[in-house]
Parts: C-alpha cells; sequence; structure tokens
C-alpha cells in the first residue's frame, strides 16, 4: 500500500521535475532546540553543516537522460543512518525497502513473475515510472539525522537541497517528521511520510496554517490497537468472559505512546470493556525477550479477570 500512494505521488510531479535545479529550495532554515524541541526559522538558502563523519545514502538511476529515460524523479530526505544512531534498526528497513522498491520501478524486465489464470502476466520491473509521453528513473537520496532533533532539519536540506529533490521523505519517528515537515514546508516541497503515525505532525501549524504539503502513510497512532480490541472483544463474548475481564495499559513517556494508548482506551471503553481507572506511565520504552529476541513496546496492554 505504501509503495503504491508513493508511486503515485513521485508520477505526479513527473512532467515538471529538472534535473538543473534552478531553484534549490527556499530560503529559511529551521532551528530546533534538542532539549525543549522549540524551532527558530531564520533565512538562510544554503545547506548547513553536518557532524564530521555523517553518512550519507543514495539509490536508483540519478541521471536518468543519461540511460535512456527522459529524466529522473528525485525523492531525499533525512534518515538515522549511523549504527549508533536511536533509530538505526528502523532506518535500516526502510532505507532498503525503498532499494527494493527503486528496482522494480527502474530496472525493465520481460520476466513474468505471477502468471493469471487468465493468461497475463506480472512482470517485475516497470522500466520507470510512465507519465503521459514520458519515462521517468527514480532516485533516492538520504543525510545521516543522528535521531536527533537538532540534527534532523540541518540533515533534510543537506539531502533535499543537494540532490535537487523534487520531494521529501521522512525518516522514522514523529518526533523528527514533526521538524521535517516544517522544513520541507518552508522550502515548498511536498513530504511523503512512511513512519509517522501521530496526526499532530499533520495538523500543526507552520507559519500560521496548517501545512496542505506533508501526507503520511502510516494508520494513525490512536488506532495501532483496534484490531487487537476487536478480537479480545469477540474472544471474550464467545467464552463468556466478558464481564471478568479488565484491560490496563503500560505506556512509555513519549508523544507517540501517549497518544497510541490515550486512543486504545477510548476504543475499549467504546466497546464496552472495563479498562483500569489508571494507565501506568514509564520513563522509558519498554523491552521484552520474546522467542530469542529482544521487542520493544511503547503501548503495552494487559488483560486480567476480575
Amino acid at each position: 500500500m505504501g509503495l503504491t500512494l508513493l508511486l503515485l505521488a513521485t508520477s505526479l510531479a513527473a512532467a515538471s521535475s529538472s534535473q538543473n535545479c534552478d531553484q534549490p529550495g527556499g530560503d529559511k532554515w529551521v532551528l530546533v532546540n534538542s532539549s525543549t524541541g522549540v524551532t527558530v526559522v531564520i533565512d538562510d538558502d544554503g545547506m548547513p553543516e553536518l557532524p564530521p563523519g555523517t553518512r550519507s545514502v543514495s539509490y536508483g538511476v540519478k541521471h536518468g537522460r543519461h540511460q535512456g529515460y527522459d529524466g529522473t524523479i528525485v525523492v531525499a530526505g533525512p534518515l538515522s543512518l549511523s549504527p549508533s544512531d536511536e533509530y538505526y534498526a528502523y532506518a535500516k528497513l526502510m532505507w532498503h525497502s525503498l532499494e527494493i522498491f527503486a528496482d522494480i520501478v527502474n530496472h525493465p524486465t520481460n520476466k513474468c513473475v505471477h502468471e493469471a489464470s487468465d493468461g497475463s502476466c506480472t512482470l517485475h520491473g516497470l522500466g520507470g515510472i510512465r507519465v503521459n509521453d514520458t519515462r521517468m528513473a527514480l532516485y533516492f537520496e538520504w543525510a545521516g539525522d543522528g535521531s536527533s532533533k537538532s540534527q534532523v532539519t540541518n540533515a533534510t536540506l543537506q539531502a533535499t537541497r543537494g540532490a535537487c529533490a523534487n520531494f521529501t521523505i521522512a525518516g522514522y519517528a514523529s518526533s523528527l517528521t514533526s521538524y521535517t515537515a516544517q522544513q520541507s514546508f518552508y522550502d515548498n516541497r511536498v513530504m511523503i511520510a512512511p513512519a509517522a503515525a501521530a496526526t499532530s505532525v499533520y495538523t500543526q501549524e507552520i507559519n500560521g496554517s496548517v501545512s496542505n504539503l506533508s501526507f503520511g502513510l502510516a494508520i494513525p497512532a490512536e488506532q495501532y490497537h483496534r484490531t487487537a480490541l476487536d478480537l479480545l472483544r469477540k474472544t471474550a463474548v464467545q467464552e463468556g468472559h466478558l464481564d471478568d475481564l479488565v484491560l490496563g495499559f503500560v505506556q512509555a513517556s513519549i508523544g507517540f505512546t501517549t497518544t497510541m494508548c490515550t486512543g486504545a482506551v477510548e476504543y475499549a471503553k467504546e466497546l464496552g470493556l472495563t479498562v483500569a481507572a489508571k494507565v501506568y506511565t514509564v520513563a522509558k520504552v519498554i523491552y521484552m525477550y520474546v522467542s530469542g529476541r529482544w521487542l520493544v513496546y511503547v503501548c503495552v496492554l494487559l488483560c486480567a479477570c476480575k
């Protein structure tokens, strides 16, 4: 679903994309205080510095016109690229997934990977994004954000302005994407967010109004537990234990988590489930060792009987 939306979004701007980069971006730079999260917008049309050794990663067809395409759609943004970054594990999954996506989009092939009963064939490879009579290649570029509020807007500018990007692609976490959205707004770029579920990312006021340039691919955080709660209620009814069931929640003290748990509590009450009066909050994320590996939980649902 996410890849389909990304493909559609990039297709819309293909006709206007340009590799000349006559206007690499806006003239504003969003500075973020890492302690308070407060932002200050200053005039700056360049690219701010990043810490020494900050990684950058790119993938796809950069110079499409020299490889038989009519041009290249460039998608760039910040990402946690260093193994020491807090969100590195998630970011690694994101960029490798998009590398696979770029290969599917860019590489032409006649090989049939799935043949339907009517004889039609699904090809593994599109040979570019077709828009009207043009065929565009796809290229991604990322700059390391250090999983840091104070670095994420700098990395956004390094990646997007440096690559003459047509679109911004945000990295992992709503807490960082909120600032990427602001920087992308001031550069007048559409931002696609694959991993930001907090609705505040998309409803925040930027320069006096809600931005219409930010689009998310994740379901809203407050809806994360709905399927689990539906199944839990269904099972309790079938087993005759609905009146005996009591639900409790433990959450990590971060914005995304509190939104998730609040939505879960409200939905559980809508379903007629009994919920403990207090949601317990812990300072950090919750780790559990399950089936030979560590898993991270940010909102844990506990079930008990009266």
